[in-house]
């Protein structure tokens, strides 16, 4: 599953190898493989659930991305809801 994984991210099979890092409960590599795939907000909830550490790290890249695509919001503080 592991291989799969790292293959599938490799081949920008990010649903596969989200889906195999998920059932092996490798929470950063589920976040890698999000952020790879440029799905910040997404990777921000994500980690809001199960890599709690990593909420502010991710909550900065999602509001980057944001200003990248000339978003006009930026994300709330979802550590706290």
């Amino acid at each position: 599953m592991q291989k799969l994984g790292a293959s599938a991210a490799a081949a920008g099979k990010y649903n596969v190898a989200f889906e195999a890092y998920y059932l092996l409960a490798q929470v950063d590599n589920c976040i890698e493989v999000l952020v790879k795939a440029k799905r910040m907000a997404e990777a921000a909830i994500f980690a809001k659930a199960y890599a709690p550490s990593r909420l502010t790290e991710m909550t900065s890249l999602w509001s980057v991305n944001l200003k990248e695509n000339n978003y006009p919001f930026q994300p709330d503080d979802i550590s706290k809801t």
